[in-house]
């Protein structure tokens, strides 16, 4: 078994194949599974998570948010039994089609995101939440409570806590609350 980042060998004992990446002549798995050896040399990975290739659709835990950034933990590839727990990150010019000046404008911690994968070289995944995707369970900022749609104002995009009764927006998907329990 071995684990997204360890080494494997070198390019002259092996043949890098999907699943690995080469670095200074030095093989490293790029995914984690069981590491096999065919009869021509090369690797080969029964692989224990999914393939998270740019155009999958994912599931996300914000974990941190900055100006210009956002940290997610991948929890779910959609169409896959297991969680996962791989970190990626959400750029500003990402969240959305609009204008996105900060954020926190449009994400909060312990949001869960549907987001696309845009990016995943040398274990950098970059996610996107353009389109219909984005926020589809959010928590208030100030007493952690899940929010609900407004329901007064049709179309609208802001999330009221039933707690404190404070409003916020996000960038929300299309179908915002309807991943109830995504662990």
């Amino acid at each position: 078994m071995v684990f997204i980042g360890e080494y494997i060998g070198t390019i002259e004992e092996f043949i890098p194949e999907y699943g690995t990446y080469v670095e200074d002549g030095k093989i490293y798995a790029a995914v984690m599974g069981d590491l096999k050896q065919n009869n021509e040399k090369k690797i080969v990975f029964n692989m224990k998570l999914p393939r998270l290739t740019v155009g999958s659709i994912v599931l996300a835990e914000i974990t941190d948010v900055r100006n210009n950034s956002a940290t997610a933990k991948i929890i779910k590839f959609l169409g896959y039994r297991q969680n996962v727990f791989v970190s990626a990150g959400i750029f500003v010019s990402q969240i959305s089609d609009e204008y996105a000046d900060k954020v926190s404008s449009f994400l909060g911690v312990g949001d869960i995101v549907k987001a696309r994968i845009v990016r995943n070289e040398k274990n950098l995944i970059d996610l996107s939440t353009k389109g219909n995707l984005g926020v589809v369970k959010a928590f208030c900022k100030v007493c952690r409570h899940e929010l609900i749609l407004n329901k007064e104002k049709i179309g609208s995009k802001t999330l009221i806590c039933p707690n404190c009764k404070k409003g916020e927006t996000r960038k929300m998907a299309d179908d915002y609350g309807a991943v109830k329990d995504v662990f």
